[in-house]
């Protein structure tokens, strides 16, 4: 992109970019002072505020830019653009009464006249999801949701399937919801939809939220909350089909002492990159796998993108850091970069129908114990769970049968059988 802005005075940021069908250009990020995005003046109506903007590579020119926020900080982190529709997350400072000011939709020194109600009993950053609709020329702004505590919240990470806008990053909460997090607020609306949350202590969780777009207002569908006893927070999201997949930070042990919610256990405890699935039920959501890794210091996966089957993630790790079998070697810090690494945490393949055609897997549903056939003699199999984890062994006997006994008082839900590379589902009731 070589099309520049103006910066007049104070500061701007760039957090993230997003191209559409025809290769335009839209940016988001924050600024202070007054920056020009071609003959578009921006001012920030306080500390920073959040730019949105269109940029037209083949005129090398910038079509509209917008800006909006309150009296205190706002940044735009997250976007995603989809036909003519701009998705856009980020946090904003306000309160349910919209005492800072809050608002979008400012296309000069003038402030906007969106109003952005937030969700907070107290001035601090809450979580953000707004959508513009792009009209070539200029944009305006439809609708906005926003989401939040009495601690900081914010979004980093967006994707658009359809309807439905996925966003994750960070909510400040506790497992008694003392924090008072709520989504659901849109334009001077507050939120009435209680996000509970998972941490033993008061500290940054990771969330994951589904929005639904209907056109010409949005509203909250559902949310996953994981997180241990120090800050976590999920920095980009991913869709395909009804499987969500997430990247982000979380801070354990090997012992799995801060206890992460999600599953998974890194190294040591300081930031290990998580990447997470889930699955989109519609009017709900279920955790599907976790996968944890990382070295001895700080490590943090970023940017996550899907290729087939392949998970691939970019961010930094501490050497020697783990992935799963994969051991990264180095010297200096933060210096092992995990661009275009295929991590595939997926703890199994599903079985095509013709691999699997042949193996028999019965009751199912079962209530505790399940028989597996068509194996050859001797082959080892082995029940896991939805994070990969082994609960159930067994061996083929000479005529192929293996009989699967399942621990007592396992959860009912979806399980794994696996036999070399051949895996079915297994539903315990």
């Amino acid at each position: 992109m070589t099309g520049s802005l103006n910066q007049t005075f104070g500061t701007n940021q760039t957090r993230a970019v997003a191209t559409d069908a025809s290769g335009n250009v839209f940016v988001v990020g924050n600024f202070t002072g007054q920056v020009y995005f071609g003959s578009t003046l921006l001012t920030s109506q306080g500390d920073n505020d959040i730019f949105v903007a269109k940029y037209v590579p083949g005129t090398n020119t910038w079509a509209w830019a917008q800006s909006g926020g309150g009296i205190d900080g706002e940044a735009g982190q997250g976007i995603a653009v989809s036909s003519n529709s701009v998705y856009v997350t980020g946090s904003v400072a306000n309160n349910a009464a919209n005492a800072n000011n809050a608002l979008l939709g400012n296309t000069d020194a003038a402030p906007g006249t969106v109003v952005v109600r937030g969700a907070t009993a107290t001035v601090t950053s809450d979580l953000l999801v707004a959508k513009f609709l792009d009209q070539g020329s200029s944009a305006s702004v439809v609708w906005t949701q926003v989401g939040g505590g009495t601690g900081n919240d914010g979004g980093y990470g967006l994707a658009v399937q359809g309807s439905s806008v996925y966003v994750t990053g960070s909510i400040f909460n506790n497992t008694a919801n003392a924090n008072s997090v709520v989504f659901g607020s849109s334009g001077t609306t507050a939120g009435t939809a209680v996000v509970n949350g998972a941490s033993p202590t008061a500290s940054s969780d990771v969330v994951v939220a589904k929005y639904t777009d209907n056109g010409t207002s949005g509203t909250f569908a559902w949310s996953q909350v994981g997180s241990s006893t120090s800050n976590d927070g999920g920095n980009s999201v991913a869709v395909s089909g009804t499987s969500i997949y997430v990247s982000g930070v979380i801070t354990n042990t090997t012992t799995n002492a801060n206890g992460v919610l999600l599953g998974g256990s890194g190294p040591t405890a300081s930031l290990d990159v998580l990447v997470a699935k889930y699955l989109d039920n519609g009017a709900s959501s279920t955790l599907s796998w976790a996968q944890v890794g990382g070295g001895p210091g700080d490590d943090n996966a970023g940017k996550l993108l899907l290729s087939g089957q392949r998970v691939l993630v970019a961010g930094y790790a501490t050497p020697p850091a783990t992935f799963g079998s994969t051991v990264i070697t180095g010297t200096a810090n933060n210096s092992t970069s995990l661009a275009e690494s295929n991590l595939t945490p997926l703890p199994v393949r599903p079985a095509t129908a013709s691999s699997a055609s042949s193996l028999h897997l019965y009751p199912n549903p079962t209530t505790g114990t399940a028989t597996l056939n068509g194996l050859a003699a001797g082959q080892a199999v082995q029940v896991l769970d939805a994070l990969g984890r082994v609960l159930a062994s067994a061996t083929a006997d000479a005529d192929g049968y293996a009989t699967l006994r399942l621990p007592a008082g396992l959860p009912g839900g979806m399980y794994v059988v696996r036999a070399g590379q051949q895996a079915l589902r297994l539903a315990v009731e």
